[in-house]
């Protein structure tokens, strides 16, 4: 099996560096999600939407507000731990999942795979970048990082087909399944290797609060002010649609059920993952300012179409919002992390959670009562109009923004 694994691996790059292979493999298990076609449908069997819609804002709150001090205790004690911690509480809230029979196993559940998913942001991206970096090869975390995204698109592909079928099977299963590739993917962070950047900060209190405002500091360089609102608009909604309420909802109301979700979203995958190979050729060709422009049209317009009865035919609008997603990932990982210092890269990428997913915890709490209302198309349309515009005003005051934040 071993033998397998690496020579899959070794057709990816620099796989060789042990870091970048356990990225590889950590991403792929995290995204090997058997649940994703199935959750809606199971959490509604324990909560009506209207609590989920209460329970994921909670557990969204949570989650910003740990994103901050889980970025500076990686900044400041090591990245190696803060992701061991977050794949432990990952596993935890994987079993709490399972196990299951009212809400309140759903909020302990989701809560403590939020405080593994927090421990877990930024950590191991930063460990990685800086492996790279400290062997010179810093260039080659853009490809690192599009090869990384293409194996999570490929394991969630599989993990969401089959997890459609299993659910039928024992509606459990796929919730039994992803947990024991959790307690894998916890298993597998012990073998990662700590990275010594520049001199970290000593550790003591007055020092964790400094790193903790380390991170805003970094997305208010001048280098980052073009891109940031376009980044976080982008990131709100598109975590609405991936993690939120919004992509079940817009599956449902095209037709689809739970195997059917299977089998739309592992076609979307594998688009996903072929696309996502294309991302570097196509930042070299539109530039980073154009091209999150764009992300925003095409996700703000993907939102819009979503809002009317296309039937099965609404796959289509799916594959818009899911191929814009697929190229975000690597393009705005690669946009952050190449104007970020070492010592405060988990940091400031935590910090972009904190901002980005505060919007959600507002849109998710209503989506909850809205889809119990039957005015959810009302609400993606107004968003995807939002986007739209803050898009297309980027796009036409180019020049005089780029100005302005410049100064």
């Amino acid at each position: 099996m071993k033998l397998i694994v690496n020579k899959l691996l070794s057709y990816f790059p620099l796989s060789n560096m042990r870091n970048v292979k356990l990225f590889y493999l950590i991403g792929g298990g995290m995204s090997f999600w058997l649940v994703e076609a199935v959750w809606y449908f199971y959490w509604s069997k324990l909560a009506s939407f209207s609590q989920i819609g209460t329970i994921f804002a909670v557990l969204t709150l949570v989650w910003i507000f740990l994103e901050i001090p889980t970025g500076a205790i990686a900044d400041m004690f090591g990245r190696k731990r803060s992701t061991i911690i977050g794949a432990f509480f990952l596993s935890l809230g994987s079993i709490s999942l399972v196990i299951a029979t009212n809400f309140w196993y759903l909020i302990i559940g989701g809560l403590l795979q939020n405080i593994g998913r927090a421990f877990i942001s930024g950590s191991l991206e930063a460990l990685v970048y800086d492996d790279l970096k400290k062997n010179n090869l810093e260039e080659s975390y853009n490809d690192v990082i599009a090869a990384q995204t293409k194996i999570r698109y490929v394991a969630y592909a599989i993990a969401t087909l089959v997890g459609g079928f299993l659910y039928l099977a024992y509606f459990r299963l796929p919730h039994l399944l992803t947990t024991v590739v959790d307690v894998f993917i916890f298993a597998l962070t012990f073998f990662l290797v700590e990275i010594q950047y520049a001199k970290p900060p000593a550790q003591n209190f007055k020092n964790y609060l400094k790193q903790n405002l380390e991170g805003f500091k970094q997305l208010a360089k001048k280098e980052l002010r073009p891109f940031i609102i376009l980044i976080v608009a982008f990131e709100t909604i598109f975590f609405l649609y991936d993690w939120g309420l919004s992509k079940a909802t817009m599956a449902v109301n095209f037709g689809y059920n739970s195997a059917g979700q299977g089998i739309i979203y592992t076609i979307m995958a594998l688009a996903s993952a072929y696309l996502v190979g294309k991302v570097a050729y196509i930042r070299d060709k539109v530039g980073d300012y154009k091209g999150v422009v764009f992300l925003n049209i095409l996700l703000g317009l993907g939102f819009v179409l979503s809002a009317f009865p296309w039937g099965y035919f609404g796959v289509l609008v799916l594959f818009l919002i899911e191929l814009t997603g697929a190229m975000s990932s690597p393009w705005i990982s690669t946009i952050v992390n190449k104007h970020t210092n070492s010592q405060d890269r988990a940091t400031t990428l935590s910090s972009l959670e904190f901002v980005s997913k505060l919007p959600f915890i507002f849109l998710v709490f209503i989506s909850g009562s809205q889809i119990e209302n039957h005015t959810i198309n009302k609400l993606h349309f107004s968003i995807g109009a939002t986007l739209l515009v803050i898009a297309c005003i980027y796009l036409l005051f180019k020049k005089r923004l780029l100005i302005s934040h410049a100064k």
